[in-house]
C-alpha cells in the first residue's frame, strides 16, 4: 500500500472508480462488489474488519485488506 493511502477513509464508490475509471460510478461499485464477493476469504476479512455489503465508508485497514487480495488499482 503506497503511504499516502495508508490514512485515507474511501467510499465504496471512490475506490471502486480507482479500480474501474473507465466505468460509471454506480457500474464501478457493482463490479468492485462483485470482486468482494468472489472472494471469499477477503468478504470474510472485511466483515471482520467492520465492513457489511452496503457500507459506504472504507477504513484503511479494509482499504489494505481489499489491496492485498485484488492488488492495488
Amino acid at each position: 500500500m503506497k503511504q499516502e493511502d495508508k490514512a485515507i477513509l474511501y467510499s465504496f464508490k471512490q475506490l471502486s472508480m480507482r479500480y474501474s475509471p473507465d466505468l460509471q460510478p454506480d457500474s464501478a461499485s457493482k463490479q468492485l462488489m462483485r470482486w468482494v464477493m468472489y472472494h471469499p476469504d477477503l468478504k470474510q476479512k472485511l466483515e471482520n474488519a467492520g465492513w457489511h455489503k452496503g457500507a459506504r465508508r472504507l477504513t484503511p485497514l479494509m482499504v489494505e485488506l481489499i489491496y492485498d487480495s485484488l492488488g492495488e488499482p
